[in-house]
């Protein structure tokens, strides 16, 4: 099993993005996969703390994936890189470590900052 954390814009072309990556996968034969979107996501760009409303732009009418985006999300939408490195470097730990035995992780970086002092 692979976990692929996703990040990319919260526009119409972003969502369907992690659609057209899924479906490559299957194609490939690569099944069992888990996609987890980090960023952008609803609660980020809506996020008073992350004050990004002011960094939107309109979505496109033109684009044909448009009706059902703003059907779901509104009219506004947000490129990716509107969001600072901290909070995507944050939000990939957080996902690494949903997936870790903190214990047993802490374990095993004391045996070997023990084993690098023996050096």
């Amino acid at each position: 099993m692979a976990v692929i954390v996703f990040l990319s814009d919260h526009d119409p072309s972003g969502h369907d993005l992690e659609r057209a990556w899924r479906q490559a996968m299957d194609d490939f034969g690569v099944w069992g996969c888990i996609f987890v979107r980090i960023a952008l996501t609803a609660d980020q760009v809506t996020d008073p703390g992350l004050d990004l409303d002011r960094l939107s732009i309109e979505v496109k009418p033109s684009d044909s994936r448009s009706k059902a985006f703003i059907g779901e999300y509104g009219g506004r939408c947000w490129e990716a890189d509107v969001l600072p490195a901290a909070v995507i470097a944050a939000a990939i730990d957080a996902e690494i470590e949903s997936w870790l035995d903190i214990k047993q992780w802490k374990r095993r970086s004391t045996e070997i900052e023990r084993a690098r002092s023996l050096l």
